[in-house]
């Protein structure tokens, strides 16, 4: 579970009102769950007086943080235990971030996204990531999987357990008729 705190309220206004600076896009299973509207500086890790919670084990209570640079976003490691990796390559000092770098902090992966022109003069849109990332890409999350609606799989997992657990009585049932049927003779 990740958890975002606006500091103040500026931060919760429409996208339209205000263009973030950068946004962090939580992947579950190679899909994006949720995406972050970044601020000029953040702190990631559990624990609650971060601006991103965190809720992995693998992640430590202030594990990383972001700023924004005069280039764009830079990452921190701030010394925790099981490191940052972006691009699946562990940072040991700050790492300035390209639009759709990879940010893996335990088995939480996010990707890092900008609306800003890159140095080159490219524009990046600042439309959402699409939901799905492309079938070549090797993103990937150890987390729950990110399904549309967790409760209709409970209520289905729970009506077939229950047709289950009925046709067993049933069976069991007429079990007991059948073999308790005197043989016939003749």
């Amino acid at each position: 579970m990740v958890r975002y705190i606006a500091e103040n309220e500026s931060e919760l206004l429409p996208a339209e009102a205000k263009l973030p600076s950068g946004y962090l896009a939580l992947l579950l299973n190679g899909r994006v769950s949720q995406s972050l509207p970044l601020p000029e500086k953040i702190e990631l890790g559990r624990d609650k007086n971060n601006t991103i919670i965190v809720a992995d084990r693998k992640v430590s209570r202030i594990h990383a943080s972001l700023s924004m640079g005069e280039d764009g976003f830079i990452i921190t490691d701030l010394g925790s235990a099981n490191g940052t990796f972006v691009n699946n390559i562990l940072i040991k000092q700050p790492t300035p971030l390209k639009n759709k770098d990879k940010i893996s902090v335990g088995d939480t992966t996010f990707i890092f996204t900008t609306p800003h022109a890159l140095p080159d003069g490219t524009t990046i849109s600042s439309e959402p990531l699409p939901q799905e990332l492309p079938s070549s890409s090797s993103v990937s999350a150890v987390l729950p999987a990110n399904v549309t609606n967790p409760t209709m799989i409970w209520l289905t997992m729970g009506c077939l357990t229950l047709t289950i657990i009925i046709l067993l009585i049933i069976i069991a049932f007429l079990l007991g008729i059948f073999l308790s049927m005197p043989p016939k003779l003749g």
